[in-house]
């Protein structure tokens, strides 16, 4: 079932093998998900805050793979949080949050302050975020950086400006820098 918070903590969930769980929403709080032996599959994970930063989103399988739906850090006037995937195996997301008309596979937003940093790793594996969009954006700071490192092939969604497929960037009208977008694979192939 979904677990909603008021965002008075951090959630959250960790095991030695699979972590099978459903949408999270917790209230500008962190949210941690960890196998240290298996899986994790995931629903929609969302942190936002009206006024605060928002959490963190940690998803952490070192022996196993990563499937998210999709996750959000929002906060209109604080800091986005950071948004951080490491797994062995492959990360994928499955669907995507509707922001304002477009699909967001993964979204790390502000207006005032800097944007959340997006960070992908798989060690033997792929990443395939092609469910939706992977954007970190603010008006006011820096915006995000955008790092994918994998093993195998990395695959991202579609889109064009002003919503393309991976962005990093300054909200139409808004003042503050940009910041980087980086995939490596080792022995793959990178399609965006």
């Amino acid at each position: 079932a979904p677990i909603t918070t008021n965002g008075s903590d951090t959630i959250t969930f960790i095991a030695s093998q699979n972590v099978n769980i459903s949408d999270v929403t917790n209230a500008g709080k962190d949210i941690n998900v960890t196998s240290t032996n298996a899986n994790v599959i995931t629903g929609k994970l969302t942190t936002t805050s009206t006024s605060a930063a928002s959490g963190n989103v940690t998803i952490t399988a070192s022996k196993g793979s990563v499937s998210v739906n999709s996750i959000v850090t929002q906060s209109p006037n604080n800091k986005a949080g950071d948004i951080t995937i490491q797994a062995l195996n492959n990360i994928q997301t499955t669907g995507s949050t509707n922001i304002n008309g477009v699909e967001y596979a993964i979204a790390a937003f502000t207006n005032i302050g800097n944007g959340g940093n997006i960070s992908l790793t798989s060690n033997t594996g792929g990443i395939n975020v092609s469910s939706g969009r992977v954007s970190t954006t603010t008006s006011n700071g820096t915006s995000g950086s955008v790092n994918f490192k994998a093993a195998g092939d990395i695959i991202t969604g579609t889109g064009t400006t002003p919503n393309p497929a991976v962005a990093t960037f300054i909200n139409t009208g808004g003042i503050g820098t940009p910041n980087s977008i980086t995939f490596t694979s080792d022995s793959g192939a990178i399609n965006t």
